[in-house]
């Protein structure tokens, strides 16, 4: 029996039998159909769903998981947030939202052009 991991299968499925009868659907439109069988507001949730899945089984199966960004593994830092095909740890979202601290400090100040430059993310 299939399950929401087997999405993408179903909605080539779904997508043949409606052309079959003459309906023309694109792909993107299958998948958002099949989501919302499943419950899901949209296709992108239940892709979360699916990603988070399968980050779910690797860590049962006693694999590592890493941080997209910095590299670390789940032992390494005290939270791992698990997002669509990536994962990011505490550490790097401090980082994040330091830097979008500080450009919404250089707006306040008026300084857009400061708030639009990249930091420079070697020095913190």
């Amino acid at each position: 029996m299939r399950d929401f991991r087997d999405a993408k299968a179903m909605a080539r499925s779904l997508r043949s039998a409606l052309n079959a009868r003459a309906i023309q659907t694109i792909h993107s439109e299958s998948l958002e159909l099949i989501a919302k069988a499943f419950g899901c507001e949209t296709w992108n949730i239940l892709s979360a769903r699916i990603d988070a899945a399968g980050a779910q089984k690797q860590a049962a199966q006693g694999g590592q998981l890493y941080c997209s960004f910095c590299g670390k593994n789940q032992h390494d830092v005290s939270k791992l947030v698990a997002g669509p095909a990536v994962f990011i740890c505490d550490e790097c979202i401090d980082l994040c939202t330091d830097i979008v601290d500080e450009n919404l400090n250089q707006l306040i100040a008026g300084n857009e052009e400061g708030a639009r430059a990249l930091p420079d993310c070697q020095s913190t």
